[in-house]
């Protein structure tokens, strides 16, 4: 006899491992039930609960944005393996993503002693410096965190090392299209987009309602499947956009790499990878124009002070055979990577970085990290607001404006 968990078939001799299971596929209350339950099994036969339940009910609640009960089952782990350095990275990452920057300067500093290239603790001290107003440390740590990954990319550290090693850099090295502002259809923003969320939900139509302003010339691209309601997907339509339904994801975060498919549609000559909850600007648009000009086939845009990574999955774009067949590469990805929300601008560190970055303009306003360059000066944004801000920067929180009851959902749209 046999239980099935999302397409997955689990005998009973494996049947311990179904929290595993139930995370890969995105049902992440389910797995924090279940490894809530195997802890408390465990304590309640005499046992000390195993470190890899304590971890798989942190990721849990982590990938259900529920930092603190993330932060206390981080805290039980190490109580039991107190020299993991995993673990404590973790418990960083969650006491910043709840706005205990102390805490968390505290927890990555002990961290960075004899290990000052760890990108995951850079990135964590960039983020907390800024929120702590220790701006210029911010920026020193993020400028760091990209040089790391970038030795990193072109090491043997790098999970598509075999491949970067065989590929082609010469391939299809063909000019960049000119700009078609005739055909739309032909230049393409793209998004992922699922579930009931209203903050995603409101930022894509307003997305949709923005870029025939902002973006003439373009059009709107909407990956998405059947649990975005009907409304929504009437009302992405009602202002122009295209709506490609697709089949509901079968493993955690699947969603999030749609977007990416635009990259290799043979009917378009130009994209934008954008993301749903974050406002299109006019900032980003003549940064646009300027990559349109300089004739790189990549365009690469960081305005933050998070914005520490080398290709944003929501700020990028590039041009039709800039980059080979991405679905076998993610698949691959799929295989050995650490299945958490930020697994597509992994991917796009690993296996997309090395295939452009020497032919990419990057508009990069604090790092400057190699040969980037700052925005314009005119047309910038308002103070509050970056490149890449969520909505929420308007009036301070996430608005719910769109047309359907917010219900809690497993997953994150983008």
């Amino acid at each position: 006899m046999a239980k099935v968990y999302k397409g997955s078939i689990v005998s009973l001799e494996t049947e311990n491992n179904r929290g595993r299971f139930l995370y890969a596929a995105g049902r992440f209350k389910e797995a924090a039930e279940f490894f809530q339950n195997e802890t408390e099994r465990q304590k309640q036969d005499g046992n000390q609960p195993r470190v890899s339940d304590f971890t798989g009910l942190a990721k849990s609640f982590f990938a259900l944005q529920d930092f603190d009960a993330a932060i206390d089952a981080i805290k039980q782990a190490l109580s039991v393996q107190p020299d993991q350095r995993v673990l404590k990275r973790f418990l960083g990452v969650c006491y910043s993503l709840s706005c205990k920057y102390a805490e968390a300067v505290e927890v990555y500093e002990g961290l960075l002693q004899g290990k000052e290239d760890d990108w995951v603790v850079l990135d964590g001290l960039a983020h907390c410096y800024h929120n702590l107003k220790q701006e210029d440390r911010s920026i020193v740590c993020g400028r760091k965190s990209l040089e790391a990954k970038d030795a990193a990319v072109f090491s043997k550290r790098n999970p598509a090392h075999a491949f970067i090693s065989s590929h082609d850099f010469q391939r299809e090295k063909e000019t960049a299209p000119s700009f078609q502002t005739r055909i739309p259809e032909r230049n393409v923003i793209s998004y992922s987009l699922w579930g009931r969320k209203t903050f995603y939900l409101d930022g894509a139509v307003e997305n949709a309602r923005l870029a025939r302003v902002i973006y003439p010339g373009w059009v709107c691209r909407f990956y998405c499947d059947d649990s975005v309601p009907e409304k929504v997907i009437g009302e992405l339509r009602r202002y122009g956009a295209k709506v490609v339904m697709m089949p509901l994801a079968s493993k955690a975060y699947e969603g999030l790499f749609w977007r990416f498919q635009v990259a290799n549609d043979p009917t378009v000559e130009r994209y934008l990878v954008r993301d749903a909850d974050s406002p299109l600007t006019c900032q980003e648009r003549l940064a646009v124009d300027e990559w349109i000009a300089s004739g790189k086939r990549f365009h690469i845009i960081r305005d933050w002070f998070t914005h520490s990574e080398l290709i944003l999955a929501g700020l990028c774009g590039g041009v039709r055979g800039a980059l080979p067949d991405l679905k076998p590469l993610i698949d691959s990805f799929y295989g050995v990577a650490e299945v958490e929300r930020t697994i597509d601008q992994r991917f796009l560190r690993w296996y997309v970085w090395p295939l452009i970055k020497d032919d990419h303009l990057a508009h990069d306003e604090y790092f400057l990290f190699g040969k980037a360059t700052r925005f314009p000066a005119h047309g910038r944004n308002g103070t509050r607001m970056h490149v890449g801000a969520n909505w929420h920067v308007f009036d301070g929180k996430k608005r719910q404006r769109v047309f359907v009851s917010s219900k809690s959902a497993d997953r994150k749209s983008s």
